[in-house]
């Protein structure tokens, strides 16, 4: 048992002078390659040239290095100058794409807002001693300068605006007029083909449905809307009755 004991402490002994061998030889590389490194280099990492007389030969041999030197440090600073520019141009079109985005967004927005307050204006023409319906024309309420400017131009060929009481609207009032009696619904009639007399029970056939149809559309609008509100609320419900 004591020859086992000295054995070991002799390779242990052993193994530990080898180590301190190592980190010397270590040490010693590494203030030579420190040397090597620092040689010739002074302020700012720039070559400086040794102040020990050279040779013509040595000194050709430093002018190449420091010219090579010089080549290499003007190529990083464009490398550098390149980057940066990469970087910035990056940073410009995605500061563009963010624009370009939120300004779809903000339009797309507004005009489902103006979707969803446009209300549909029935026109129907006295034609041939019948009523013709037109194509309904949609109308922002917060500009109705569409219709305005249609009845403006039947205005001018001689065919005039009346609501479904027969009286005659200007441009500028026709559409709160309708909106407001709410029928929805302007009547066009030739100046040369006017007959109130002929027209007036037709007229108030008109009214009795222009009237039932946005009374129908509100009372329609009214459900969805209840039917959304009651979703809403049973998910929520059904979200509350899950928690212990």
């Amino acid at each position: 048992m004591a020859a086992l004991h000295l054995s070991l402490l002799l390779q242990t002994s052993e193994i530990y002078l080898m180590a301190q061998a190592l980190m010397v030889n270590s040490t010693r590389l590494g203030l030579e390659r420190t040397g090597h490194l620092a040689e010739g280099m002074g302020d700012g990492g720039h070559l400086e040239q040794p102040t020990n007389s050279l040779t013509p030969a040595e000194q050709e041999r430093w002018k190449r290095k420091l010219l090579e030197h010089k080549k290499q440090r003007e190529a990083w600073l464009e490398r550098e100058r390149l980057e940066r520019e990469r970087l910035e141009k990056e940073r410009l079109e995605k500061e563009r794409l963010e624009r370009e985005r939120l300004e779809r967004e903000r339009l797309e927005r507004l005009e489902r807002e103006r979707l969803e307050r446009e209300i549909d204006i029935n026109l129907i023409r006295w034609e041939d001693d019948t009523w013709k319906y037109l194509t309904p024309l949609a109308v922002d309420p917060e500009n109705p300068s569409n219709i305005e400017q249609l009845v403006n131009d039947y205005m001018t060929r001689g065919i005039r605006a009346f609501n479904t009481y027969m009286r005659m609207m200007s441009p500028g009032e026709c559409f709160q007029t309708v909106v407001n009696n709410r029928t929805h619904t302007i009547l066009l009639i030739a100046e040369d083909e006017l007959a109130i007399d002929r027209m007036h029970e037709s007229v108030a056939k008109l009214h009795v449905d222009a009237t039932k149809r946005v009374i129908g559309l509100k009372r329609k609008a009214t459900e969805d809307l209840s039917h959304t509100y009651h979703a809403r609320k049973m998910v929520v419900c059904t979200d509350v009755n899950k928690i212990p």
